[in-house]
C-alpha cells in the first residue's frame, strides 16, 4: 500500500511542502526498493520519483539511487534526441504545406513538465488531416526513416510507427487522422477539435509547435487513459501525472461548465483520479470543486490494477489457488471498475459489478476457447507410449 501511495504522490509536478514532506515520511516505508524503482519505470514515473525524493532528502540505498539516476539520465538523452528529430520532422512537414499537432508526451514533455526528461515517452505521435497522411510518410522516408504501409496499404486511422534509431535512440513516429482506435468507439480527427490549438516551445527558446486545445487534450488523454484501464493492459501513472497537471496548470482557463455539457467523462475520470492524488492546494477551480464533491463514500481499492484472468495466465496464478484467481477475475477493485466503464466516484455501480464486467469476462472464456478449438491439434503418443498435449495448462 505504501509503495503505491509514494508513486501516486510523485505524479505531483510541482509539489509544496507539504507534499514533499508527505513523500519522505512514505519513502521510510518501503521495504523492496528494487521492486520500487521496477513499479516507478512501469508506470512511466521513474523520473518524476527520482526529482520527489531528491527534494524530500530522503536517504536510499546506494543501489536505488543509482537506478533512479540512470533512468533519469536515459530519460533525459532520450527526450533531447526526439525533441531534435521532431523539430526537424515538423519543420520539413511546414515546408510542404502540411500542418501537424503534437500529441500526448511528445508534446506534454515541453507544455507542462518543469524539465521535459521528467516525462518518458515512447514514441512521438503527430495528428494530421486524412488528406495529409500519405504526403507526410513520404517527408519522413525522405529523412531517412522506416515508414511502411499498413497491410493492404490501407491506414486504419494511423499509420504504422515510422522511425528510425538517432545517436543510439529509436525515435518512432506514429502519424494519425484520428486518435483512437477503431475498437474504441470514439473519434478524434482533425474535424472533431472544438477548440484552437495549444502552442508550445520545444524546449528552452526553441521553435513552437502546438499540440490539441485545452478541452480537447483534457479529453482525449482521460478516454486515452480508460481505454488502457483493460483487463489485458496496465494503466499507468504517467497518465495521471499529466491529466492532474493540466487541471493544475490551466484549469482556471477551462469553462468546467461547458466541460461538463460537452465532455463528461473528463469529470468522471477526475473524480477517481483526485481520490489517487488531490489535485494541489487552491489548484482546483471553484466551479470544478461542485463536480469533485464526493457525497457518498470513495470506492474500494484506490489505484489498485486488475488482477486476474486473461490478464495473468491461469498456469502463472496457480500459487494464488482457484478461489483467489475467480475473485480477482470476476470481483476486480471497484475504483478500476470504475474508471474501466467510464463511471464516476459518485455514479451508481450495481450494473457495471453485476452484468456488464461479468458479460465481458463470459465474452473473453467464449473468445479463448473458440481460439483454442480452433488450433487444437489431438493428443500423440510417442513411442513410448507418453502423450503429449499442445496446449499446457
Amino acid at each position: 500500500m505504501s509503495d503505491r501511495q509514494l508513486l501516486a504522490c510523485c505524479t505531483q509536478l510541482d509539489p509544496c511542502a507539504q507534499e514533499t514532506r508527505k513523500v519522505a515520511q512514505l519513502a521510510h516505508e518501503v521495504r523492496d526498493w528494487t521492486s520500487f524503482v521496477a513499479q516507478a519505470e512501469r508506470h512511466g514515473v521513474a523520473p518524476l520519483v527520482y526529482r520527489h525524493l531528491r527534494a524530500a532528502q530522503v536517504g536510499l540505498p546506494d543501489e536505488a539511487v543509482r537506478a533512479l539516476q540512470g533512468l533519469y539520465l536515459a530519460h533525459r538523452h532520450a527526450n533531447m534526441v526526439r525533441t531534435q528529430t521532431l523539430t526537424q520532422v515538423l519543420r520539413e512537414l511546414d515546408a510542404v504545406g502540411i500542418e501537424a499537432l503534437v500529441v500526448k508526451g511528445g508534446a506534454l514533455c515541453h507544455l507542462l513538465y518543469p524539465e521535459p526528461a521528467l516525462r518518458p515517452m515512447s514514441d512521438l505521435d503527430l495528428l494530421l488531416r486524412r488528406s495529409d497522411i500519405e504526403p507526410a510518410r513520404c517527408v519522413l522516408r525522405a529523412l531517412g526513416m522506416s515508414a511502411p504501409l499498413p497491410p493492404g496499404g490501407q491506414a486504419d486511422k494511423s499509420l504504422p510507427t515510422a522511425g528510425a534509431i538517432v545517436d543510439g535512440v529509436w525515435v518512432g513516429i506514429e502519424l494519425h487522422y484520428d486518435l483512437f482506435e477503431a475498437s474504441f468507439g470514439a473519434a478524434m480527427t482533425w474535424d472533431d477539435l472544438t477548440a484552437p490549438p495549444t502552442a508550445f516551445a520545444l524546449g528552452e527558446g526553441g521553435p513552437t509547435a502546438r499540440t490539441l486545445g485545452l478541452p480537447d487534450l483534457l479529453w482525449h488523454l482521460c478516454e486515452h487513459l480508460r481505454f488502457h484501464a483493460a483487463v489485458f493492459t496496465l494503466w499507468r501513472l504517467v497518465w495521471v501525472a499529466d491529466i492532474l497537471g493540466i487541471v493544475e496548470r490551466f484549469g482556471g482557463e477551462l469553462d468546467w461548465g461547458e466541460m461538463a455539457q460537452r465532455y463528461p467523462g473528463v469529470l468522471r475520470t477526475l473524480s477517481l483520479l483526485c481520490l489517487l492524488r488531490p489535485l494541489a492546494p487552491g489548484a482546483a477551480p471553484p466551479a470544478l470543486d461542485a463536480y469533485l464533491a464526493n457525497k457518498d463514500r470513495a470506492p474500494r481499492g484506490i489505484g489498485q490494477d486488475f488482477d486476474g484472468w486473461p490478464r495473468h495466465a491461469l498456469a502463472d496464478q496457480r500459487e494464488k489457488g482457484l478461489a483467489r484467481i475467480l475473485a480477482d477475475t470476476l470481483w476486480p477493485p471497484e475504483w478500476w471498475l470504475r474508471l474501466r466503464h467510464g463511471l464516476g466516484a459518485n455514479d451508481p455501480f450495481g450494473r457495471v459489478r453485476w452484468s456488464e464486467h461479468p458479460r465481458e469476462m463470459l465474452g473473453w472464456l467464449r473468445h479463448y476457447l473458440r481460439s483454442r478449438s480452433a488450433t487444437r491439434v489431438p493428443r500423440r503418443i510417442d513411442s513410448k507410449g507418453a502423450r503429449h498435449d499442445p496446449w499446457p495448462q
